[in-house]
Protein backbone atom coordinates (compact mmCIF):
# COMPACT_ATOMS: atom_id res chain seq x y z
CA UNK A 1 0.00 0.00 0.00
CA UNK A 2 2.58 2.08 0.98
CA UNK A 3 4.48 1.45 -2.33
CA UNK A 4 1.57 2.60 -4.51
CA UNK A 5 1.27 5.73 -2.59
CA UNK A 6 5.10 6.72 -2.83
CA UNK A 7 4.15 5.72 -6.88
CA UNK A 8 1.42 8.24 -7.07
CA UNK A 9 3.06 10.91 -5.41
CA UNK A 10 6.18 10.44 -7.50
CA UNK A 11 3.68 10.12 -10.58
CA UNK A 12 2.16 13.50 -9.61
CA UNK A 13 5.53 15.59 -9.11
CA UNK A 14 6.44 13.89 -12.58
CA UNK A 15 3.28 15.64 -13.88
CA UNK A 16 3.60 19.12 -12.32
CA UNK A 17 7.48 19.41 -13.64
CA UNK A 18 6.11 18.93 -17.11
CA UNK A 19 3.47 21.49 -16.64
CA UNK A 20 5.74 23.81 -14.96
CA UNK A 21 7.77 23.04 -18.43
CA UNK A 22 5.22 23.12 -20.83
CA UNK A 23 2.51 25.12 -19.55
CA UNK A 24 5.17 28.67 -20.75
CA UNK A 25 5.20 27.03 -24.12
CA UNK A 26 1.38 26.38 -24.59
CA UNK A 27 0.89 30.50 -23.70
CA UNK A 28 3.52 31.36 -25.81
CA UNK A 29 1.67 29.11 -29.21
CA UNK A 30 -1.79 30.54 -27.93
CA UNK A 31 -0.01 34.20 -28.05
CA UNK A 32 1.36 33.30 -31.49
CA UNK A 33 -1.51 31.42 -32.50
CA UNK A 34 -4.52 34.13 -31.92
CA UNK A 35 -2.36 37.10 -33.25
CA UNK A 36 -1.24 35.58 -36.11
CA UNK A 37 -2.66 37.71 -38.83
CA UNK A 38 -2.65 41.18 -36.17
CA UNK A 39 -1.22 43.07 -34.30
CA UNK A 40 0.21 42.61 -31.18
CA UNK A 41 -1.39 43.69 -28.59
CA UNK A 42 -0.95 47.37 -27.08
CA UNK A 43 0.36 48.51 -30.34
CA UNK A 44 -0.86 52.27 -30.84
CA UNK A 45 -0.85 54.19 -33.86
CA UNK A 46 -1.24 58.63 -32.94
CA UNK A 47 -3.30 57.31 -29.88
CA UNK A 48 -5.27 54.61 -31.59
CA UNK A 49 -4.78 51.14 -30.21
CA UNK A 50 -4.43 48.58 -33.39
CA UNK A 51 -3.80 45.71 -31.18
CA UNK A 52 -6.09 42.24 -32.34
CA UNK A 53 -7.01 44.10 -35.84
CA UNK A 54 -5.77 42.51 -38.93
CA UNK A 55 -3.98 44.79 -41.49
CA UNK A 56 -6.89 45.36 -43.54
CA UNK A 57 -8.82 46.50 -40.67
CA UNK A 58 -6.18 48.65 -38.89
CA UNK A 59 -5.97 50.52 -42.83
CA UNK A 60 -9.59 51.35 -42.23
CA UNK A 61 -9.08 52.45 -39.20
CA UNK A 62 -6.21 55.04 -39.56
CA UNK A 63 -7.40 56.06 -43.27
CA UNK A 64 -10.85 57.08 -41.47
CA UNK A 65 -8.92 58.94 -38.96
CA UNK A 66 -6.83 60.80 -41.58
CA UNK A 67 -9.74 62.04 -43.38
CA UNK A 68 -10.86 63.22 -40.49
CA UNK A 69 -8.50 65.50 -39.57
CA UNK A 70 -8.56 66.43 -43.00
CA UNK A 71 -5.29 68.70 -42.66
CA UNK A 72 -4.44 70.37 -45.31
CA UNK A 73 -2.05 73.14 -44.47
CA UNK A 74 0.30 74.36 -41.60
CA UNK A 75 -0.31 77.45 -39.55
CA UNK A 76 2.68 79.21 -37.35
CA UNK A 77 1.80 82.41 -35.48
CA UNK A 78 4.46 84.81 -34.21
CA UNK A 79 2.80 88.14 -32.13
CA UNK A 80 0.47 89.87 -34.84
CA UNK A 81 2.02 87.32 -37.68
CA UNK A 82 0.65 84.55 -39.55
CA UNK A 83 1.86 82.02 -41.91
CA UNK A 84 0.06 79.24 -43.74
CA UNK A 85 1.85 76.45 -45.32
CA UNK A 86 0.06 74.67 -48.04
CA UNK A 87 0.92 70.93 -47.59
CA UNK A 88 -0.44 70.29 -51.30
CA UNK A 89 2.71 72.49 -52.50
CA UNK A 90 5.02 70.36 -50.56
CA UNK A 91 3.67 67.32 -52.07
CA UNK A 92 2.64 65.98 -49.02
CA UNK A 93 0.48 62.51 -47.97
CA UNK A 94 0.43 60.42 -45.70
CA UNK A 95 2.16 56.59 -46.04
CA UNK A 96 -0.84 55.26 -44.29
CA UNK A 97 0.14 51.45 -45.86
CA UNK A 98 3.43 52.22 -44.54
CA UNK A 99 2.82 53.03 -41.00
CA UNK A 100 0.57 49.58 -40.66
CA UNK A 101 3.09 48.21 -41.89
CA UNK A 102 5.46 48.82 -39.32
CA UNK A 103 2.46 48.49 -36.43
CA UNK A 104 2.02 45.07 -37.58
CA UNK A 105 6.05 44.02 -38.40
CA UNK A 106 6.30 45.22 -34.53
CA UNK A 107 7.56 41.69 -32.72
CA UNK A 108 7.66 40.21 -35.79
CA UNK A 109 11.92 40.08 -36.03
CA UNK A 110 13.55 36.92 -36.99
CA UNK A 111 15.35 37.13 -33.83
CA UNK A 112 12.96 34.97 -31.13
CA UNK A 113 14.59 36.27 -28.25
CA UNK A 114 14.34 40.04 -29.60
CA UNK A 115 11.02 39.40 -30.85
CA UNK A 116 9.77 37.77 -26.82
CA UNK A 117 11.47 41.37 -25.41
CA UNK A 118 9.69 43.11 -27.64
CA UNK A 119 6.50 41.58 -26.88
CA UNK A 120 7.27 42.20 -23.30
CA UNK A 121 7.99 45.94 -23.14
CA UNK A 122 4.63 46.33 -25.55
CA UNK A 123 2.70 44.27 -22.90
CA UNK A 124 4.24 46.52 -19.33
CA UNK A 125 4.48 49.79 -21.32
CA UNK A 126 2.79 49.83 -24.46
CA UNK A 127 4.13 51.04 -28.15
CA UNK A 128 3.28 54.45 -29.78
CA UNK A 129 4.01 54.96 -33.51
CA UNK A 130 3.47 58.22 -35.51
CA UNK A 131 1.76 58.22 -38.79
CA UNK A 132 4.49 58.03 -41.86
CA UNK A 133 4.54 60.23 -44.54
CA UNK A 134 6.10 61.92 -47.82
CA UNK A 135 7.11 65.20 -48.63
CA UNK A 136 9.42 67.73 -50.43
CA UNK A 137 11.68 68.59 -47.72
CA UNK A 138 13.69 71.18 -49.74
CA UNK A 139 10.64 73.13 -50.10
CA UNK A 140 9.65 72.83 -46.52
CA UNK A 141 13.00 74.31 -45.81
CA UNK A 142 12.94 76.75 -48.59
CA UNK A 143 9.43 78.37 -47.18
CA UNK A 144 10.99 78.13 -43.05
CA UNK A 145 14.08 80.43 -44.57
CA UNK A 146 11.18 82.21 -46.03
CA UNK A 147 9.48 82.76 -42.81
CA UNK A 148 12.40 83.24 -40.61
CA UNK A 149 14.01 86.30 -43.38
CA UNK A 150 10.74 88.69 -42.10
CA UNK A 151 11.72 87.85 -38.20
CA UNK A 152 15.48 87.61 -37.99
CA UNK A 153 17.62 90.81 -36.92
CA UNK A 154 21.38 90.50 -36.88
CA UNK A 155 22.28 91.22 -33.58
CA UNK A 156 25.27 94.00 -33.77
CA UNK A 157 27.90 93.25 -31.18
CA UNK A 158 29.25 96.46 -29.16
CA UNK A 159 32.40 98.18 -30.66
CA UNK A 160 35.42 100.11 -29.57
CA UNK A 161 36.42 103.01 -31.61
CA UNK A 162 39.68 105.26 -31.98
CA UNK A 163 38.11 108.93 -32.21
CA UNK A 164 41.01 111.74 -33.90
CA UNK A 165 38.70 114.61 -33.44
CA UNK A 166 39.40 116.94 -32.24
CA UNK A 167 40.89 114.80 -29.75
CA UNK A 168 42.18 111.36 -29.34
CA UNK A 169 39.34 109.63 -27.45
CA UNK A 170 37.80 106.05 -27.06
CA UNK A 171 33.89 105.92 -28.04
CA UNK A 172 31.96 102.79 -27.43
CA UNK A 173 28.82 101.77 -29.19
CA UNK A 174 27.07 99.69 -27.14
CA UNK A 175 25.70 97.86 -29.67
CA UNK A 176 21.52 96.06 -30.59
CA UNK A 177 19.88 93.00 -29.60
CA UNK A 178 18.95 91.08 -32.28
CA UNK A 179 15.82 88.52 -33.03
CA UNK A 180 16.70 84.59 -34.73
CA UNK A 181 14.05 82.11 -35.72
CA UNK A 182 15.05 78.73 -34.47
CA UNK A 183 14.64 77.00 -38.01
CA UNK A 184 15.54 73.56 -36.35
CA UNK A 185 13.01 73.91 -33.46
CA UNK A 186 10.32 74.60 -36.38
CA UNK A 187 11.23 72.11 -38.79
CA UNK A 188 10.93 69.43 -36.05
CA UNK A 189 7.56 71.27 -34.38
CA UNK A 190 6.18 70.95 -37.82
CA UNK A 191 7.27 67.40 -38.39
CA UNK A 192 5.88 66.62 -35.08
CA UNK A 193 2.35 67.84 -35.97
CA UNK A 194 2.02 66.17 -39.06
CA UNK A 195 3.14 62.58 -37.54
CA UNK A 196 0.93 63.15 -34.59
CA UNK A 197 -1.98 63.81 -36.82
CA UNK A 198 -2.40 67.60 -34.67
CA UNK A 199 -4.11 70.58 -36.58
CA UNK A 200 -3.21 72.97 -33.66
CA UNK A 201 -0.72 76.42 -34.28
CA UNK A 202 2.12 76.47 -34.32
CA UNK A 203 3.99 79.02 -32.20
CA UNK A 204 6.79 80.76 -34.44
CA UNK A 205 9.81 79.79 -32.02
CA UNK A 206 12.19 83.17 -32.47
CA UNK A 207 15.41 83.46 -30.22
CA UNK A 208 16.10 86.94 -28.63
CA UNK A 209 20.34 87.61 -28.84
CA UNK A 210 21.54 90.18 -26.18
CA UNK A 211 24.68 91.24 -25.32
CA UNK A 212 24.65 91.70 -22.32
CA UNK A 213 27.00 94.51 -21.81
CA UNK A 214 26.30 96.81 -18.46
CA UNK A 215 27.05 100.67 -18.69
CA UNK A 216 29.49 99.57 -15.90
CA UNK A 217 30.71 97.71 -18.04
CA UNK A 218 31.04 100.04 -20.93
CA UNK A 219 32.55 102.90 -18.76
CA UNK A 220 35.28 99.78 -17.26
CA UNK A 221 36.10 98.79 -20.73
CA UNK A 222 35.90 102.45 -22.12
CA UNK A 223 38.79 103.18 -19.30
CA UNK A 224 40.97 99.90 -20.27
CA UNK A 225 40.95 101.25 -23.86
CA UNK A 226 41.88 104.83 -22.99
CA UNK A 227 44.96 103.37 -20.71
CA UNK A 228 46.16 101.69 -24.20
CA UNK A 229 45.78 104.71 -26.53
CA UNK A 230 49.54 105.89 -27.45
CA UNK A 231 50.71 102.31 -26.41
CA UNK A 232 52.30 99.81 -28.81
CA UNK A 233 53.61 96.55 -27.86
CA UNK A 234 56.33 94.91 -29.85
CA UNK A 235 56.28 90.96 -30.67
CA UNK A 236 59.48 89.87 -31.63
CA UNK A 237 61.50 86.42 -32.68
CA UNK A 238 64.71 86.20 -33.54
CA UNK A 239 65.71 88.94 -36.31
CA UNK A 240 61.54 89.88 -36.99
CA UNK A 241 59.36 92.12 -35.13
CA UNK A 242 55.42 92.73 -35.51
CA UNK A 243 54.55 95.96 -33.89
CA UNK A 244 51.15 95.67 -32.68
CA UNK A 245 49.64 99.23 -32.56
CA UNK A 246 47.21 101.15 -30.01
CA UNK A 247 44.18 100.40 -32.83
CA UNK A 248 44.83 96.50 -32.49
CA UNK A 249 45.29 96.23 -28.72
CA UNK A 250 41.94 98.45 -28.04
CA UNK A 251 40.16 95.98 -30.47
CA UNK A 252 41.52 92.83 -28.42
CA UNK A 253 39.13 93.90 -25.73
CA UNK A 254 35.90 92.73 -24.19
CA UNK A 255 33.55 93.88 -21.97
CA UNK A 256 34.24 91.09 -19.15
CA UNK A 257 37.68 93.03 -17.75
CA UNK A 258 39.38 90.72 -20.11
CA UNK A 259 40.49 89.98 -23.72
CA UNK A 260 38.76 88.49 -26.78
CA UNK A 261 40.39 84.78 -27.15
CA UNK A 262 38.67 84.74 -30.73
CA UNK A 263 40.18 87.76 -31.54
CA UNK A 264 43.61 87.03 -30.59
CA UNK A 265 43.22 83.27 -31.33
CA UNK A 266 42.28 84.93 -35.27
CA UNK A 267 45.87 87.15 -35.24
CA UNK A 268 47.73 84.24 -33.71
CA UNK A 269 46.59 82.16 -36.68
CA UNK A 270 48.01 85.03 -39.05
CA UNK A 271 50.97 85.67 -37.33
CA UNK A 272 51.88 81.57 -37.29
CA UNK A 273 51.75 81.41 -40.98
CA UNK A 274 55.02 83.86 -41.58
CA UNK A 275 56.47 82.00 -38.61
CA UNK A 276 55.80 77.88 -39.04
CA UNK A 277 58.23 75.99 -41.11
CA UNK A 278 58.55 72.58 -42.11
CA UNK A 279 61.33 70.66 -41.34
CA UNK A 280 63.99 69.68 -44.36
CA UNK A 281 65.73 66.68 -44.83
CA UNK A 282 69.78 67.19 -46.00
CA UNK A 283 70.39 67.55 -49.94
CA UNK A 284 73.35 65.66 -51.85
CA UNK A 285 73.38 65.74 -55.34
CA UNK A 286 76.23 63.30 -56.69
CA UNK A 287 77.95 63.54 -60.25
CA UNK A 288 80.51 60.69 -61.05
CA UNK A 289 80.79 59.98 -57.41
CA UNK A 290 81.53 63.81 -56.36
CA UNK A 291 79.14 65.48 -54.51
CA UNK A 292 77.97 68.73 -56.84
CA UNK A 293 74.96 69.93 -54.44
CA UNK A 294 74.70 70.04 -50.57
CA UNK A 295 72.21 71.55 -48.72
CA UNK A 296 72.53 71.01 -44.79
CA UNK A 297 69.18 69.65 -43.00
CA UNK A 298 66.93 72.29 -41.12
CA UNK A 299 65.00 71.95 -38.48
CA UNK A 300 61.21 73.19 -38.30
CA UNK A 301 59.50 75.64 -36.09
CA UNK A 302 56.04 76.34 -35.17
CA UNK A 303 54.59 79.11 -33.39
CA UNK A 304 52.72 77.95 -30.15
CA UNK A 305 49.28 79.32 -30.63
CA UNK A 306 48.22 77.81 -27.24
CA UNK A 307 50.14 80.50 -24.79
CA UNK A 308 48.84 83.51 -24.63
CA UNK A 309 49.55 86.36 -26.62
CA UNK A 310 48.57 88.83 -24.40
CA UNK A 311 47.79 88.53 -20.63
Amino acid sequence: MIQKIIKAFQALIVFLILLILVYPLIIVSSYYLVFRNKVYPKVDVINFNLGGQDKKTALEILTNKINEANIKNIIIEYQDKTWEINLNELGFNYLTKETVDQAYNFGRDEDLKKDIILKWKAWQQGILFGLDYNLNNHLLEEQIATISSTINIPAIPPTIEIKQQPTKEISIEPGKSGKKVDEKQLYQSIKNNLSWLNNEKINLPVEDIYFLTSEQQIDDTKKRAQNLLNKTIILSWQQNQWPLEEKEIINFLNFNYGFDDNKIASYTAQLARSIDRSAENALFNFDNGRVIEFKPAENGQILDQKKPLIC
